[in-house]
């Protein structure tokens, strides 16, 4: 995947004299528009990296269901210092540039790789180029959208390592790995874990140690357990979790969670009965009804004839990815102006975005 990825942009810089690259994977693709948006900001800000989100379909199981992400609709400037930081928390946010998630002008290229002697390297050459971005850049553009979504989970190895799951994408990648499995993640603190999580640490840590940069900060340990201690809760490979759990318990994770509490049968009742939880109950099934399968025509037909919009709380299940790739394009999620984790987390600097453009790109 690195030589690939690295032989990749250098033939395309060889054959193309553009000012600009990004990388679309074969399990992605952008929404109807959103390229000519992305062109149009990178028109207006030349010589910044620019990344955006991306939702997801989820459709390694069935019905098929969606993932549509919040987001502002703003452009905002984030300080890679700022991103550094929110990495070492272990908050791994969707303005982070991973090259497929982002347009990166040729010269910043050509500094990362004069810098580093490859553009990209590494086992997850995806988070190693984020965190050079991270040395080399003093900030970066953040379009809070999601522009593109992905699919094909059963394709990802990625996704098959989160389940700790062995698909032929994993013993693809396993099969190709220039390095002994047991030290794939050799700059983190537990080599031998194999989750996505302690992937992605992996590579912040190897460049924190290449350029001993204050640039990098000092991991939160704890929340690097507890990170990884999440995705394997989520693993459905029984011997493969309880193998990453004791090599979580033998580093130090501390199991806090509470026994569950006895309670009388009355208190039981009570609780069961009480107008808190029936209206709760009532709001639940209200919510559930509303993303039946049966109630789409519904909000389809009132969201062509009045405008309603359909839920977006991603409810919704779908019979085809094709089906939910029509119903992605026809409603987007509504975008949430002024939403504060976003300005709590990045601490940006909002910059005008002018998509008069792109009706000029477009007969371009």
């Amino acid at each position: 995947m690195p030589a690939h990825w690295d032989w990749a942009i250098h033939e395309a810089m060889r054959l193309y004299p553009a000012s600009h690259f990004l990388y679309l994977t074969d399990r992605m693709m952008f929404k109807s528009g959103s390229l000519c948006e992305l062109l149009a900001a990178a028109s207006q800000y030349p010589d910044k990296i620019i990344s955006y989100n991306h939702d997801q379909i989820i459709d390694n199981c069935r019905p098929v269901r969606i993932e549509q992400y919040h987001y502002t609709g703003q452009l905002f400037e984030v300080s890679t210092e700022r991103l550094s930081h929110l990495y070492a928390e272990g908050l791994f946010h969707h303005a982070f540039p991973k090259m497929n998630n982002c347009i990166v002008p040729r010269a910043i290229l050509e500094r990362i790789e004069k810098r580093f002697g490859t553009v990209f390297s590494s086992i997850s050459p995806d988070f190693l180029f984020c965190c050079r971005c991270l040395e080399t850049e003093e900030s970066i553009i953040f379009y809070d959208k999601s522009l593109l979504f992905h699919y094909a989970l059963e394709q990802s190895h990625g996704a098959s390592i989160s389940r700790g799951e062995l698909t032929p994408a994993n013993l693809d990648f396993r099969a190709n790995l220039a390095v002994d499995e047991s030290r794939r993640n050799y700059a983190t603190p537990i080599p031998e874990l194999n989750t996505c999580v302690n992937a992605v640490y992996n590579e912040y840590l190897i460049v924190k140690s290449e350029t001993k940069s204050r640039r990098f900060y000092d991991i939160d340990f704890d929340r690097y357990l507890r990170l990884n201690a999440e995705e394997v809760e989520g693993m459905t490979n029984p011997e493969f979790k309880a193998r990453m759990r004791e090599l979580l318990d033998r580093h130090g994770l501390k199991d806090d969670r509470r026994a569950p509490k006895t309670r009388s049968l009355t208190a039981v009742g009570r609780k069961l009965l009480s107008p808190r939880t029936i209206w709760n109950k009532i709001k639940y099934e209200t919510k559930t009804a509303a993303g039946q399968e049966w109630t789409k025509p519904v909000w389809l037909f009132l969201a062509r004839t009045v405008g309603i919009h359909p839920p977006a709380d991603n409810a919704f299940r779908f019979a085809s990815v094709e089906a939910a790739i029509e119903y992605m394009e026809k409603f987007p999620r509504p975008s949430i102006r002024n939403w504060e984790p976003q300005y709590f987390f990045l601490q940006p600097r909002e910059l005008p975005l002018n998509l008069n453009t792109c009706a000029h790109l477009m007969k371009q």
